[in-house]
């Protein structure tokens, strides 16, 4: 048994059928298929919904969005589309986790905490990434960190250090702001347990 949802009720059937067509070609059968047994759940409509103009405001199409996202959880499954959200943790890695995302909404800006520089945005990666066993961190010479293609690290801003875990297991990380000679802003630690160079996300 199969399901596969639009991104709100609609009588649309040419979006249905596409939503059919994308789950349906993820699918595979070695025995062949004997019988299709179609089931639809309805739901009334609302005043929104039936309504033939959108408002003249309106500058972005979320129901349009709606639909993309649909389009890629039929074909890629429920859990395909996530946001982050936060949670206890004492690693950075551990401080979030990822929750379904169903619906589009607009965003709500908090105009008060606007300031005239955007704030810089930390990407982790899914899991820390170890750099070369042979690195020698010294601030009086740049460093390569990934090969010569990657450049080399020319500042070295830290260390903030992370320590605790005692509890489950001992962390002990020296964490630095990285610049690279490409202007690169890398988020890097030193793991003393491991004695290992690790990169953990970049800073844009």
């Amino acid at each position: 048994r199969t399901q596969v949802r639009p991104a709100e009720p609609t009588v649309d059937e040419a979006q249905l059928i596409d939503l059919l067509r994308l789950h349906l070609d993820t699918l595979e059968y070695p025995s062949g298929i004997h019988r299709v047994e179609l089931r639809a759940e309805t739901q009334s409509s609302t005043p929104k919904q039936l309504s033939l103009f959108q408002s003249a405001q309106q500058t972005r199409d979320l129901k349009a969005g709606n639909r993309a996202l649909a389009r890629i959880r039929a074909e890629w499954g429920e859990t395909s589309v996530v946001h982050a959200s936060l949670k206890e943790g004492h690693l950075p890695e551990a401080q979030f986790h990822w929750t379904p995302h169903l619906e589009l909404t607009r965003p709500q800006p908090n105009i008060s905490s606007v300031s005239e520089c955007p704030p810089l945005v930390r990407r982790l990666y899914q899991k820390p990434q170890a750099l070369s066993s042979n690195l020698r961190v010294s601030r009086d010479e740049a460093w390569l960190y990934q090969g010569y293609e990657q450049g080399t690290i020319i500042n070295m801003d830290g260390p903030y250090t992370l320590k605790g875990g005692w509890w489950l297991k001992p962390i002990h990380r020296e964490y630095h702001f990285a610049t690279t000679q490409h202007g690169r802003l890398l988020w890097i630690y030193y793991d003393r347990q491991r004695r290992r160079w690790f990169i953990h996300g970049e800073v844009e």
